[in-house]
Parts: structure tokens; C-alpha cells; sequence
């Protein structure tokens, strides 16, 4: 089954390592750079999954941005990924269903 995947990741080679991942999976991934882009393809396409990263540059972070796609559209997939987690990181998101 192909997903319409949403991915927000600031560094590209991680994005593009995983874009091509997903693609495998013959997943249309979307991939915005900020937060703020995110926000923007939220608004326009409706995504089965969105992958964020928690730190962006920009004034949108990763949660802003699931908490955005959870408003917009709730049931779907979450996922937060982060290199600088914490607990109030890890709880933050889980409360939201991520």
C-alpha cells in the first residue's frame, strides 16, 4: 500500500537517505526543509504519515508541526525523530500520540 508520507527534516542528507528509504516502499514522500514548510503542505495535501525532526530552523519545531497535522487530520501516523531527545522531548510527543 503506497502513503502519501510528509517528511521535515533540515539536513539533507538525512532527507534525502531517507526519502529514498520510504521510496523502496513506493511511498510518495513529500519533504519540507522548515517547519514553516511543513505547515504550508499540511495545509494543501492531505499526508497518511508525517515524519518530522524536532529541532528546525526556523521558529517551527518538530512538535508544532505534528501538533499541526494532528488538528488538521487526526489518525494518522506520527513520528518524531530527534539526535538531542530528552524525557520532556519523549513525553511531549507521546502525549500527542507520536
Amino acid at each position: 500500500m503506497s502513503c502519501n508520507i510528509l517528511l521535515v527534516e533540515d539536513d539533507p542528507v538525512a532527507r534525502r537517505n531517507i526519502t529514498l528509504f520510504l521510496q523502496i516502499f513506493n511511498h510518495s514522500v513529500y519533504q519540507a526543509e522548515t517547519g514553516e514548510a511543513a505547515l504550508d503542505l499540511i495545509s494543501r495535501i492531505r499526508f497518511d504519515s508525517v515524519i518530522s525532526d524536532f529541532r528546525l530552523s526556523g521558529k517551527v519545531n518538530g512538535i508544532d508541526v505534528l501538533k499541526h497535522q494532528q488538528q488538521t487530520s487526526t489518525g494518522r501516523l506520527l513520528i518524531l525523530i530527534t539526535a538531542f531527545g530528552s524525557n520532556h522531548t519523549q513525553s511531549e510527543a507521546q502525549a500527542m500520540g507520536a
